[in-house]
């Protein structure tokens, strides 16, 4: 047992270190708190890519490229490679979960298709398993974490890729924010507000609310927000209004939406359903053996303090705050390389 704990705490400085986490000279391990939770969150996604290289150079089948917690330790802590949401999201949720936060797995059903369009058949991926010893049918094939601080819980994400959260979201800020902002939309007329006190709330709302967006998270040159929902709708649900949809009440849940040209665009719906792992196992698999996207191209991306860079085949572009400020065609495999080491700290030996 000794072992195993030193083990979990050695891995867990490992990851830390990994991600760039400042670690006092004393060594002592940050608390549960919300700053260690943003923080943690934040860095993971600005230093470990979101990328298929493996799976699409090699082809291989999810049980031959093991995802299991001390083969992604190695791959990505140690190989510094990254990875996809089977990959991404596990890794920080076992150092979440060593880091002493009250938090589980959970799946999303990803809503967004192609170049921001919405998918033919947006709630495709039932997916029948053996969860606690129940035959369930699991709805999603994106995996997501919910992690609670002080009683409140938050949406953390940092495998989604190209309109992913960098930061995590809290899930009751629609529900106040919609209170008080009739559908939590900004207005031309809406009263400014000022920051909240440091760590009162999370600095992605805290931004949004100084820029009167209340309900919003504004982090990396991206607008975020939450809405109620209801599985297989187009119309949004509010909250107040779930009560008389009884025949929907099994599925209300939260439509992460993100702001792209002007126009708040559903990313993926979710509940606060919890998945076990061997749930989310074949939905990772049924999801990422038929995708083809992630099936025929390379796609690497990830978020910069503002904006995002993204690496499609031979395609380069980076983002800030919303404008594409370079695009550029790669001639040869080394300058790709280059490119994988320098603009998304990817090691390509491992």
């Amino acid at each position: 047992m000794c072992a195993a704990v030193n083990e979990d705490q050695t891995h867990l400085v490992e990851y830390l270190q990994r991600i760039g986490f400042p670690l006092p000279a004393d060594g002592s391990l940050p608390g549960p708190t919300l700053k260690t939770l943003w923080q943690v969150h934040r860095l993971h996604a600005l230093n470990i890519a979101f990328e298929n290289l493996t799976f699409v150079h090699h082809k291989l089948k999810e049980s031959e490229r093991p995802i299991d917690l001390a083969h992604l330790h190695k791959r990505v802590v140690h190989g510094g490679r990254g990875g996809m949401c089977q990959e991404m999201n596990p890794l920080l949720f076992a150092n979440l979960q060593r880091l002493g936060f009250h938090c589980y797995q959970g799946m999303a059903s990803v809503v967004l298709q192609g170049s921001f369009k919405p998918a033919a058949k947006p709630f495709e991926g039932l997916v029948t398993s053996t969860n606690l010893g129940d035959t369930i049918n699991c709805m999603g094939t994106h995996q997501i974490i919910f992690a609670c601080v002080d009683g409140a819980w938050h949406l953390c994400d940092v495998g989604f890729g190209g309109l992913g959260i960098a930061e995590p979201i809290h899930l009751q800020a629609y529900d106040e924010a919609a209170a008080t902002n009739g559908t939590g939309d900004s207005s031309e007329g809406a009263q400014q507000q000022e920051a909240p006190e440091p760590w009162g709330v999370l600095p992605g709302a805290a931004a949004a609310a100084a820029a009167g967006c209340p309900g919003e998270s504004h982090q990396c040159g991206s607008r975020f927000r939450l809405r109620r929902g209801v599985i297989g709708s187009a119309q949004l649900l509010p909250a107040d209004q779930a009560a008389s949809h009884p025949e929907a009440l099994s599925h209300v849940g939260w439509y992460l939406q993100c702001l792209v040209k002007g126009q708040w665009v559903d990313v993926y719906y979710f509940t606060r359903t919890l998945v076990t792992q061997p749930v989310i196992s074949a939905c990772a698999e049924a999801s990422f053996r038929g995708h083809p996207l992630f099936n025929n191209h390379m796609v690497v991306t990830k978020p910069l303090e503002d904006g995002r860079a993204t690496l499609m085949d031979w395609l380069l572009k980076v983002r800030r705050n919303g404008v594409v400020v370079e695009a550029r065609e790669l001639k040869s495999e080394e300058e790709r390389d280059g490119v994988l080491a320098d603009v998304f700290g990817i090691n390509l030996a491992h």
